[in-house]
């Protein structure tokens, strides 16, 4: 931090707060930040319980002037290897992912807050050789198969149409299968170029030009590969019928209109009953009953 304002200090205590939740207590000195009002108000309002040292007694908030002490011989002796940065952070990795015998059962910072130790390069000097976590085979049967997934494998050599992302080219562009990484992530041989493609991305192509898939038919090209062995081009020739000019027959059509006669007028119907106006109601404050009114 370049600033101890109550503002800079409340900006780091929300990034914390954003990561690992609000605490239930802070314990502080008695620095202006921490008295100001803006600072006791988010306290008050986040439901935090602040607590303060007293005055020039720095014993009271004993851990965290230890761990003042044990920063600063630290970083000396670090800071020499390299930037100040750097030495941050392999201070904080060593000291948070060791033991301390002043913890619960003797575990390290780390292990109390999230739960599990962190992974050093400690490690590496004897790897774990615990079982790799199999996929669940039911479950993706069962999703396939509600949702119609169908497996799309291709091996070395294969030939297909690799999906061209480059403007103004087409969409699709032959190529041949080089080799598989993974499951699903391939690489594909196109006009001399490799190009990374995941398995959604390729569609299966056939050497002798037989149809395609009809369920990918309608985004393919329709000439075939460059680099089929026929060597023949897929375009359909011109029908005979297309190359003779057709013959133009005209014919008139003679329109003859027929006046109709006109549907007689017919009166409108009118109702015949006696319309009065509507008798409303007038309010008597002193009448004892309305049911003796005559509409």
């Amino acid at each position: 931090m370049t600033s101890t304002t109550s503002t800079a200090t409340l900006r780091e205590l929300r990034r914390l707060f954003a990561q690992f939740g609000l605490p239930q207590t802070i314990v502080s000195d008695n620095g202006t930040q921490f008295t100001s009002a803006e600072f006791q108000d988010f306290c008050r309002i986040n439901g935090i319980k602040h607590v303060r040292s007293p005055p020039f007694h720095p014993q009271s908030n004993g851990q965290a002037e230890r761990f003042v002490d044990t920063f600063k011989r630290s970083i000396g002796k670090i800071r020499s290897k390299g930037p100040a940065v750097d030495a941050l952070h392999t201070f904080l990795f060593t000291y948070r992912n060791t033991p301390c015998t002043a913890s619960p059962d003797g575990r390290s910072p780390a292990e109390n807050f999230i739960g599990r130790r962190l992974r050093s390069t400690l490690d590496l000097l004897k790897p774990s050789h615990s079982p790799e976590a199999r996929p669940d085979i039911v479950m993706e049967m069962q999703f396939n198969r509600r949702h119609g997934a169908k497996p799309k494998t291709f091996e070395p050599k294969d030939l297909v149409f690799a999906r061209d992302f480059r403007s103004g080219q087409p969409r699709w562009s032959p190529g041949h299968v080089l080799r598989r990484h993974g499951r699903t992530l391939y690489d594909v041989l196109v006009q001399g170029s490799i190009w990374k493609r995941h398995a959604n991305q390729l569609r299966p192509r056939d050497s002798l030009g037989e149809t395609i898939d009809l369920t990918n038919a309608f985004d393919m090209p329709f000439n075939s590969s460059p680099d089929s062995p026929s060597g023949t081009s897929s375009t359909l020739p011109l029908s005979p019928m297309a190359t003779t000019a057709p013959l133009t027959t005209t014919t008139t059509t003679t329109t003859v209109t027929t006046a109709l006669p006109a549907p007689p007028a017919v009166a409108p119907r009118r109702s015949t009953r006696i319309r009065r106006p509507p008798d409303f109601l007038q309010i008597d404050p002193y009448a004892k009953s309305y049911q003796d009114r005559q509409s």
